[in-house]
C-alpha cells in the first residue's frame, strides 16, 4: 500500500518545506541548498536535517509561525508530525494493507509506502530486517519519512519466530496500530483494556465464544507435522488463511481457498469460498462451526498445498491465548518458480 500521487507530491511538498527552513535556521548541512524544488539530493544529506528536526520538532511551532505559506490543510498535516515515533524497527512482513512494523515493546504498527509500495524499497531483502525509520501520521494512515536506514543484521530461526509470534498476537488481539492520531500507547492500553473488558462480560455470561481450537495438518505428509492455534471467532477468513500460512513458514498469498465440505476440487460450488470472494470476509462466528469438524484450506493451485483443519474444541467464557499454542514438524514451500505474491 503507498499514497497516491496526489497525497505522494503534497507529502514531499510539506516535508522539504520544512526541512528547507530547519537547514536554514540550524545550518546543519549549509551546502545542502534548497531541497524543494531540486531534481537531485543527496539522500545522507537530507537524513541529517531530517535527524535534527525529529530531534527538535518544536522547530514546526516556529515555522508556522515565522514563514509558512502552506494552507491549512497541510498545516494541520505538518502539526500532525509531532507525533512521530523515532526509533528501530523489525519490519516483519509486507501486506497488501502495508508492511507491519515492529518496535519497542512489541508494538505493531501498519506502514504504508509513499511513492511504492514498502516491499519495492526493500526488494530482494529476506524479511525480518532491522531499520532505524521515523512514523509519521499522514492523512489516516502512517507513512515514514522515506529515510529508512537497514541494518545489516541477520536474524536465526528463533529470532523469526518470535517476531512472528509478536505479529499474529497483535493481530488476533487487535492491537495492530494504523494511525498515530492517537497517542500509540494509550491505543495499546485501550486494547487491553477491551480485552479484558470482553474476557469479563464473557465470564459473566458464560456462553460468549472466546476462541475456536484448530488442529492443523498438510496433507499428504503424515501426521508429523501440524501446528494447533486458538483464532477469535471476530477473525475473519481471510485472517485465519494468514494465520495458517505464518504458522508454517509460508509465503503469503491471494490465491486460495476453504472447502467447507472437505473436499478439493469439489463440484459443490457453494462449499467453496475464494480469496476473492466477499465471503472470505465473513467472520468465523458466522460459520457455524462445531467440535470435530473438518474443512479444508486449499493453497496456490498448481503447488496444490491442501491443509487439513480440524475444530478440536470451543472455548467459551474464558481468557485464552490466541495464535499458535502446538506444534509439531517444519515443511519447506515450494518456491521453484519465480514470482511474488501480496496478500
Amino acid at each position: 500500500m503507498h499514497l497516491s500521487e496526489d497525497d505522494t507530491r503534497l507529502f514531499y511538498k510539506i516535508f522539504f518545506r520544512i526541512l528547507d527552513y530547519v537547514n536554514e535556521k540550524k545550518q546543519v548541512v549549509p551546502e545542502l541548498g534548497k531541497m524543494y524544488g531540486a531534481t537531485e539530493l543527496d539522500p545522507n544529506l537530507v537524513a541529517k536535517v531530517a535527524q535534527c528536526l525529529w530531534e527538535n520538532d518544536s522547530l514546526i511551532d516556529s515555522f508556522l509561525q515565522e514563514s509558512s505559506d502552506l494552507d491549512e490543510e497541510e498545516a494541520e498535516i505538518l502539526r500532525g508530525w509531532k507525533k512521530h515515533i523515532t526509533g528501530d524497527f523489525f519490519i516483519e512482513r509486507h501486506l497488501k494493507s502495508g508492511s507491519a512494523f515492529i518496535g519497542e515493546n512489541d508494538q505493531v504498527f501498519m506502514v504504508s509506502g509513499i511513492s511504492e509500495d514498502l516491499e519495492e524499497d526493500f526488494w530482494g531483502v529476506d524479511l525480518p530486517v532491522l531499520v532505524t525509520s521515523t512514523l509519521i501520521p499522514f492523512k489516516g494512515v502512517i507513512i515514514t519519512d522515506g529515510l529508512n536506514a537497514r541494518k545489516n543484521v541477520f536474524f536465526g530461526g528463533g529470532v523469526k519466530s518470535m517476531l512472528k509470534e509478536t505479529y499474529l498476537k497483535a493481530k488476533s488481539e487487535g492491537r495492530i496500530i494504523k494511525s498515530l492520531d492517537s497517542d500509540p500507547e494509550n491505543s495499546s492500553r485501550a486494547a487491553a483494556r477491551q480485552k479484558n473488558t470482553n474476557g469479563a462480560s464473557a465470564r459473566r455470561a458464560g456462553k460468549k465464544k472466546a476462541a475456536y481450537t484448530l488442529k492443523i495438518y498438510p496433507r499428504g505428509r503424515g501426521r508429523e507435522v501440524y501446528r494447533v492455534m486458538n483464532i477469535s471467532p471476530n477473525s475473519t477468513l481471510a485472517d485465519l488463511a494468514e494465520s495458517i500460512l505464518a504458522a508454517f513458514g509460508f509465503r503469503q498469498t491471494y490465491l486460495f481457498e476453504f472447502c467447507m465440505d472437505n473436499k478439493a476440487y469439489s463440484r459443490n460450488w457453494s462449499a467453496c469460498i475464494e480469496s476473492e470472494s466477499k465471503d472470505i470476509h465473513k467472520k468465523i462466528s458466522t460459520l457455524n462451526l462445531s467440535v470435530g469438524q473438518k474443512f479444508l484450506f486449499h493453497k496456490d493451485f498448481a503447488d496444490d498445498w491442501q491443509f487439513q483443519i480440524t475444530v478440536q474444541k470451543i472455548i467459551e467464557g474464558e481468557d485464552v491465548t490466541y495464535g499458535v499454542i502446538k506444534a509439531k514438524g517444519e515443511i519447506e514451500e515450494n518456491l521453484d518458480y519465480d514470482y511474488f505474491d501480496e496478500w
